[in-house]
């Protein structure tokens, strides 16, 4: 029964963290809610950090959803850190000089996106720092329904919900997966920031500068570590609906594949950069980051074992070895099925999310190999900017 046992433990881990663990925060949240004070009065100076690379279809959106902000613009600063731009991106930015009382663009030599950050940190002039991309719109009120939280002393970043807009109707499977797996996992944060902290960003967020320390390197993820950073101080990370901040960029399947690369191996890094953050004195913040973010480093590892052991569960339980067989054979054709339909734009949930699913993996399981290998990349590339510097 060895290999039956082992299969069922792995498939368990994977059920906890995707079906247990959401159930689990929902009756964790009714008994331990912990309700953040707030002040919708507060109103400080503000600073905003857009890291761009070959930016110049996002920036000017990017730069008017703030201009176009329910906020006191004389108590905004802008700093646009260019990482060796080879399009549009800073002649657009400067056009904006004259619009914003504070306006600070560093055209930097190609480094990596926390270079970009590290150095953009040295021209922070307020006490609370929004980190945007340049695909990023926020509307008029969101960070009103965001800076408020941090009258509550124990907050420490402040996340806003990411919404992504993908145009009328999806095309692909990366939008509808991209589009599903964030609702999902705004769900699970919500429910984590309402009992403590959530330990999951890959968004806007605004962050106390006493809580901002210099990217230690370029493999880590600038987001995660500072996130992780913030919870290892034993402060609050919390994440608000009220605050929305939209995502235009679209989204395909090759392109989340390889960006679940760079989450996967710059996640492991960042970890590495962090240990403290698995320290069961923590409390609540390692217990959620073990079941939401650590789990899924081994997510590909887990369904490769499970692939590999289930011929050996056939002397051991025909009746469990059939519905792992069977499962799998379901699992591996809908989800060649949807790679299928992908190829024509054609987008049937049945078979898209399998294909998602899968795709996902297969990015975070190449992220590891890159980690293993040390060939994790420094600078960030995506189809579109590649397209913007030939224009």
């Amino acid at each position: 029964m060895t290999f039956t046992i082992i299969n069922i433990v792995l498939i368990s881990v994977i059920l906890y963290s995707l079906v247990l663990y959401p159930i689990l925060l929902v009756i964790l949240s009714f008994f331990f809610k912990n309700t953040p004070a707030t002040d919708k009065d507060f109103k400080p100076a503000i600073t905003f950090i857009i890291a761009a690379y070959n930016e110049q279809n996002y920036i000017s959106d990017a730069l008017q959803s703030i201009l176009d902000l329910d906020y006191d613009l004389n108590k905004i600063q802008v700093i646009i850190g260019s990482d060796g731009s080879t399009d549009r991106t800073i002649e657009i930015s400067n056009s904006y000089k004259d619009k914003f009382k504070d306006l600070t663009i560093l055209d930097l030599k190609r480094g990596g996106k926390n270079n970009v950050l590290n150095e953009s940190y040295k021209h922070i002039k307020n006490d609370y720092i929004y980190i945007l991309d340049a695909d990023f719109r926020l509307k008029p009120n969101s960070i009103n329904e965001s800076i408020k939280y941090f009258t509550d002393p124990n907050i420490g970043a402040v996340i806003s919900k990411l919404n992504i807009i993908s145009g009328a109707k999806p095309t692909n499977a990366g939008e509808i997966g991209e589009s599903t797996y964030q609702k999902f996992d705004n769900f699970i944060k919500v429910k984590e920031s309402e009992i403590w902290s959530t330990l999951n960003n890959f968004g806007c967020y605004g962050i106390r500068k006493e809580l901002l320390y210099p990217i230690p390197n370029n493999k880590v993820c600038d987001d995660m570590y500072n996130i992780l950073r913030v919870a290892s101080e034993k402060r609050r990370v919390f994440i608000t609906n009220e605050s929305i901040v939209n995502e235009v960029r679209e989204k395909y399947t090759a392109e989340e594949i390889k960006r679940r690369e760079r989450i996967s191996s710059g996640s492991i890094s960042t970890l590495l950069a962090v240990p403290q953050i698995l320290n069961p004195k923590l409390g609540w913040s390692s217990f959620f980051f073990f079941s939401h973010r650590f789990i899924r480093f081994f997510y590909p590892i887990i369904l490769i074992l499970v692939l590999v052991f289930t011929p050996f569960m056939y002397c051991e339980n025909t009746t469990i070895f059939y519905i792992f067989a069977i499962g799998q054979i379901i699992f591996y054709l809908f989800s060649f099925i949807g790679y299928l339909l992908d190829k024509k734009n054609i987008v049937l949930p049945l078979f898209s999310f399998p294909y998602f699913f899968l795709m996902l993996n297969i990015g975070y399981f190449n992220g590891i190999i890159q980690f293993i290998k040390n060939e994790q990349s420094a600078v960030w590339e995506r189809a579109d900017t590649q397209q913007n510097s030939n224009i």
